[in-house]
């Protein structure tokens, strides 16, 4: 879970006025990235937009929760996909109608099947349990949360629903995630509240469970004695209630960590476990989350590796399971054959017969090159860049893309557009064609007045140097490291030899050509000069928010994120743990630009540095002087004007906050459109501005609205 200023000279002063600049209001459309059902095709070449739970029925159809397309999809046993229900957009409409013409919201956190064959969706994002009729594939809301019965113990608006399970005599039970309880409706309706105190806590084993306390119960599974098994991910634990209302432990010893194989259990470390499925045998799989693990119980009570190398990125497909890399784990299922699927950036399969792993369902994004930009299928994209020419450039997960004035993508560096066989991180290709070079993602993009490209690839920066025509055709654009990828702090020596802590951020370069890094993990900023020098220009290495008015060397900062220059000369930056942007002048005096430090989205219309800020990320500036910050943890774009004022001018829902993706709002105002997270800026000269909108996999534009 998911884009700078000038003042121009004009200081606020106690006692002075000066009239507001208008702030115009915006139009938003996609304008890069599009993702294609593929309905009534084969689900392998399908694509899927961060699926979530996962759940089969008794003649091996496998329904999908396609959280970012907020629908279900269909996956017959022959292969075929079709979507169940959802149009798509996020919203809610439908009830009484064809589900497949329904709104969903992105937040669908359960799955569940009764003996009837009718489809139950926790739609928690809409605060309801919703029904599929097999009979006539019409929807209906079957529990709404504003309308549940006491003894609820808080305004059950906030109920959210979790997981959700049908025992054998009809029973659905529900998590209530959100009140730390776990709820029973009766085949007769009756309403009973079976588990947890409604306090946040994770006591009560061995006492009934309506007397326990859970911190935040997540996903359900009833086995064939009725026993229920409830994932408590902020205990780090999984916990069982037997038939006689008793509760237990089943796995985890509530401390996070990894460990425990070959043994109990209830004596294991795990590290935020969401999802659970059990195979024919009871031996239980449990999606160890932050392990970026699946871990495997057998009957006996015995805990061991299924699968995962501890990697966060998806690799290893077509070889053991026990050595693939794991990028999310977002939901699991067991077929008929023991079979286990499992939901990530796709849907993959683990052979009970072999152990070998492979995709399943969904197709990673690839764009290739020559297509217009509507058409681009972006896998993972996180930084948005623009040339004074309006070429727009985006770092997706193994590349980065040119958008050219026309609307046509071309691909600028990177070679990768496969899952890659092993999980290790690459920064292959110096000193040669930077379209056959491997990188790993993009989180920074900077261009200089030369046109070439600057990107961060872990912890180091590369460049390509911009393409050339010659007598024979374009020249590729070469690519070599431009700094990181050493072992000492690096200050006064080559910029090579310099080691950068982890990701990187934000770049920018100055008009001198000299490129500028947010070296976000040591809490600095850094400076590389053209030939190849690297010094500290902010920060003393301690994260803190000290040093306003003296220079930025001898002043704490908090993992800098997004650079930008203004016309005077003045470095802005995304002080992204500390909720601020700050300003650091020609002569190195730094001093807050906007933000109070405190978490929020307060102030529009006041002075920025009385606003609240949550996670900037990334900046921009336009021609005229306004500073625009890519409000990450709001979900919001926010601009401060050369009068000092701050406003948003974008902005999702609440429930786009906790939603995987959740998208929608196009043609319409960019003030209460679907985002998932307002990740980066940028513009094209003409008074469009461009945002990524990050997990939504797309690039939208937001066009001024005449005044």
């Amino acid at each position: 879970m998911k884009l700078n200023l000038t003042i121009m000279g004009c200081l606020l002063a106690a006692g002075t006025s000066f009239s507001q600049v208008q702030v115009p209001t915006y139009t938003v459309n996609t304008f890069a990235g599009s993702v294609p059902m593929g309905d009534g095709g084969p689900a392998a070449s399908a694509f899927l937009r961060w699926p979530g739970p996962l759940v089969f029925d008794e003649t091996g159809n496998l329904y999908i929760a396609d959280t970012g397309n907020a629908s279900v999809r269909k996956v017959t046993p022959g292969g075929l996909i079709t979507t169940l229900a959802g149009t798509g957009e996020v919203g809610f409409s439908g009830d009484g109608g064809p589900a497949e013409r329904a709104q969903l919201s992105a937040n669908i956190n359960g799955l569940a099947l009764d003996a009837a064959g009718n489809l139950y969706i926790s739609d928690d994002g809409n605060n309801r349990i919703r029904k599929v009729s097999a009979a006539d594939g019409k929807i209906s809301t079957f529990v709404e949360g504003a309308k549940l019965p006491t003894p609820v113990p808080m305004p059950v608006s906030v109920a959210g629903f979790g997981g959700i399970a049908f025992d054998g005599a009809g029973n659905l039970y529900i998590a209530l995630t959100d009140l730390s309880q776990i709820a029973r409706i009766a085949r007769d309706g009756t309403f009973a509240i079976i588990a947890g105190t409604g306090t946040s806590d994770d006591t009560g084993d061995g006492g009934p469970a309506a007397e326990a306390a859970f911190v935040a119960p997540y996903q359900l599974h009833i086995d064939a004695s009725g026993t229920l098994y409830v994932t408590d991910p902020g205990a780090n634990r999984i916990r069982k209630i037997t038939s006689d209302g008793i509760v237990s432990a089943f796995a985890g010893t509530g401390q996070a960590g990894f460990g425990g194989d070959g043994g109990p259990a209830t004596q294991a470390l795990l590290n935020w476990p969401c999802f659970m499925a059990e195979d024919a045998r009871g031996n239980f799989y449990v999606g160890d989350n932050d392990n970026h693990r699946v871990r495997r119980i057998a009957a006996d009570g015995t805990i061991s590796t299924l699968g995962g190398n501890g990697n966060a990125l998806l690799s290893g497909m077509g070889g053991p399971a026990a050595q693939a890399g794991f990028g999310v784990l977002n939901g699991l299922a067991v077929s008929s054959s023991g079979d286990l699927y499992i939901s990530g950036p796709v849907i993959v399969v683990v052979t009970a017969a072999d152990g070998m792993i492979n995709v399943a369902y969904g197709q990673l994004h690839c764009v290739e090159d020559g297509n217009l930009a509507a058409n681009a299928l972006f896998w993972r994209p996180e930084a948005l860049g623009a040339d004074s020419q309006g070429n727009l450039y985006i770092g997706d997960l193994f590349r980065v893309y040119k958008i050219d004035t026309n609307g046509v993508i071309s691909t600028v560096a990177g070679s990768l557009c496969s899952i890659p066989a092993t999980n290790a991180t690459t920064n292959s290709g110096d000193g040669g064609a930077a379209t056959a070079a491997t990188m790993t993602l993009p989180y920074a993009i900077a261009l200089d007045a030369s046109g070439n490209v600057y990107f961060s690839s872990g912890a180091t920066v590369r460049r390509v140097v911009k393409a050339r025509a010659t007598p024979f055709g374009l020249e590729p654009g070469i690519i070599n490291t431009v700094a990181g990828g050493g072992t000492a702090t690096g200050d006064g020596g080559p910029a090579t030899q310099a080691s950068l802590a982890g990701t990187i951020y934000g770049l920018a370069v100055d008009s001198s050509g000299s490129l500028y890094i947010s070296d976000t993990g040591n809490h600095r900023i850094r400076k590389v000069t053209p030939d190849g020098l690297i010094r500290t220009i902010a920060g003393t290495g301690t994260g803190g928010t000290s040093g306003d008015g003296g220079p930025a060397t001898a002043a704490q900062i908090q993992q800098p994120r997004g650079l930008v220059f203004d016309a005077a000369g003045n470095l802005y930056f995304a002080d992204y743990a500390a909720n601020l942007v700050r300003k650091i002048a020609p002569d190195g005096t730094i001093s807050t630009f906007a933000g109070t430090g405190d978490a929020g989205e307060s102030g529009d219309g006041g002075p920025a540095t009385k606003a609240t800020l949550n996670g900037p990320n990334s900046l921009a500036i336009d021609p005229a002087g306004s500073l625009y910050i890519a409000d990450w943890y709001d979900d919001a774009l926010r601009v401060v004007t050369p009068d000092g004022i701050i406003h948003t001018i974008a902005s999702g829902h609440p429930e786009d906050l906790v939603a995987n993706a959740s998208f929608g709002g196009d043609g319409g105002p960019a003030i209460g459109a679907h985002y998932a997270w307002i990740t980066a800026v940028a513009f094209d000269g003409s008074g469009n501005i461009y945002v990524l909108d990050d997990w939504n996999e797309r690039i939208r534009v937001l066009t001024p609205n005449q005044q």
